[in-house]
């Protein structure tokens, strides 16, 4: 015996109902997370947070806030970090790959010649 489906929608329409609805939960799920990284971005840490994330130790991070070399905040006797903050710190450390150390010399050594 076949199995035989009554319904009082056709099945196509059926599934792009379905299709429809699945599509715009998809999209608020994406909104909510970028909503979340949005809001991940702003977040205020506490000092062991703080180190935490840049995976140091707390007697190095002391050292580092005493010569002013990461990003910080005082409030009294605590303090504390900005996530954006560190995270922009951080990329701000990044070194440059051979490749493009060799381009630089390269549009250097061209821009000199040509004068």
């Amino acid at each position: 015996m076949e199995n035989v489906i009554l319904s009082p929608i056709p099945l196509q329409e059926l599934e792009s109902r379905i299709d429809t609805k699945l599509d715009l939960k998809f999209q608020e799920i994406k909104s909510f997370l970028k909503t979340l990284q949005n809001n991940d971005e702003e977040d205020i840490l506490s000092f062991r947070e703080g180190c935490a994330f840049l995976n140091i130790a707390e007697p190095t991070g002391y050292a580092k806030v005493s010569k002013r070399e990461v990003p910080y905040m005082k409030r009294g006797k605590f303090i504390y970090f900005s996530k954006k903050q560190l995270t922009e710190w951080l990329h701000s450390g990044r070194k440059k790959t051979i490749e493009e150390l060799d381009a630089e010399a390269t549009k250097y050594i061209t821009k000199k010649s040509k004068k």
